[in-house]
């Protein structure tokens, strides 16, 4: 669809949607995650690491796209060390919460037997 979108109304503006687009939901994610660490879910503290990471790459994304920050080798490379820093996040919330689950499984084992 962005390759189809950017034929009609341009690269730049195309780009700009695209990052505005992932910012809005990016801010939808972490104010769900907020309220489910609140509700005691420890996968949404990770979850709400990961998407504020995100969202900052986000950010500065969008400020490269309106050409608001100078390109350097940090401005261009924050974007993908900020979605590889999320995906370590979600990656090692993923693993805490399967261990966690086992735990509980052994245990509900143990107590049957």
């Amino acid at each position: 669809m962005t390759m189809l979108a950017s034929s009609f109304i341009g690269h730049q503006w195309t780009l700009t949607m695209v990052t505005a687009l992932g910012v809005i939901i990016t801010l939808t994610i972490i104010v769900a995650s907020i309220r489910l660490a609140f509700l005691g879910n420890r996968f949404a503290i990770f979850t709400l690491v990961a998407s504020a990471a995100a969202l900052l790459s986000y950010m500065q994304r969008a400020l490269l796209a309106l050409q608001i920050n100078s390109t350097g080798l940090v401005n261009e490379e924050a974007f993908h060390f900020g979605f590889l820093f999320m995906l370590l996040c979600l990656t090692l919330g993923l693993g805490f919460e399967t261990r966690n689950r086992q735990r509980i499984l052994d245990a509900q084992s143990e107590i049957l037997t």
